[in-house]
């Protein structure tokens, strides 16, 4: 029998293959790395954006363009938008940044604050506010439980005016109790006698409640009362203020002369106009300041109170 010599090679160590637990720490550094990417990246990238976004003054507001004023007090309007920027939204935001700006806030600001007829704020990238804006100028002032509000010219009460502020009347209004009874006026130390507010002051004689919003006359009522003034001039009266009820149209004008004009407004004003110049030309032209009241309501049927 013959024997045969078998040489068998080893090869050296680092040519030997990879033991199969380390090809598994190797795939869960891989997993680790791909999770990494796949959730940490996009919340780096969301923190970033955040903070690009919340703190970048690009996107702060820094001027708010106001068109279409018409009369507004643009500077006034600025300085309401610019102080609801200083307050946050949901207490968090601040509102300075165009991003979280609350365009429905500010538009109910301004409406509260003034007779608006149209009103759009717009956003315009980077840091721009437009405010787009017309206001209804208001007609009178409404006096009531010692408070004057603002009415425009549909006769709808826009808010409530300090009285230090309304320069245009020379004098307090006497006041109105519950049962609708006004103190007569308060004659002036001067000698000259009342003078006539450039605005239309009207005294509620119910002496009712009154708020922002609320319709206390019509818009015939107001145009009506505005014409008055003028044709009453021609008389050489001046009206000093209107007493009147809560939609109304029954009225009576106190004149700087302190006697009063009884009339009503909803129809043929020019006639009663007409009547109340016959009577004061015929009867008492010389002796106006004997009057306490002319009631020309009643067509041609004139009558006359004196004090």
């Amino acid at each position: 029998m013959q024997l045969r010599r078998i040489q068998i090679s080893v090869p050296p160590p680092s040519s030997q293959p990879k033991m199969p637990f380390k090809n598994i720490l190797t795939r869960h550094q891989w997993l680790r790395v791909g999770l990494f990417s796949a959730i940490g990246a996009p919340v780096i990238a969301l923190f970033l954006a955040v903070y690009l976004i919340w703190f970048s003054p690009h996107f702060v507001i820094d001027y708010v363009e106001i068109n279409g004023a018409n009369g507004l007090d643009m500077s006034a309007v600025r300085r309401l938008v610019f102080s609801q920027m200083d307050t946050t939204r949901y207490y968090i935001f601040p509102q300075r940044n165009v991003w979280f700006f609350d365009n429905e806030a500010a538009q109910h600001a301004i409406w509260e604050e003034y007779a608006i007829s149209q009103l759009s704020i717009e956003k315009q990238s980077p840091n721009t506010m437009k405010i787009s804006v017309f206001e209804e100028p208001f007609q009178a002032i409404w006096y009531t439980k010692g408070k004057y509000y603002k009415v425009d010219g549909r006769g709808i009460i826009i808010k409530e005016v300090d009285a230090d502020l309304l320069s245009t009347i020379p004098y307090p209004l006497p006041a109105a109790d519950n049962l609708g009874v006004i103190a007569p006026i308060k004659t002036p130390s001067s000698k000259e006698g009342l003078k006539a507010p450039s605005l239309l002051f009207i005294q509620d004689s119910t002496n009712a409640d009154a708020s922002s919003g609320m319709a206390v006359m019509s818009s015939h009522t107001v145009e009506a009362m505005g014409m008055l003034k003028e044709k009453l001039a021609a008389q050489h009266i001046e009206p000093y203020y209107i007493i009147t009820k809560p939609r109304e149209h029954d009225i009576e004008i106190i004149t700087t002369q302190q006697w009063a004009i009884r009339l009503n407004v909803f129809e043929r004003v020019d006639e009663q106009i007409d009547h109340l110049r016959v009577v004061l030309q015929q009867r008492v032209d010389k002796e106006r300041n004997e009057l306490q009241y002319v009631d020309v309501r009643f067509d041609n049927r004139i009558y006359i109170k004196k004090k």
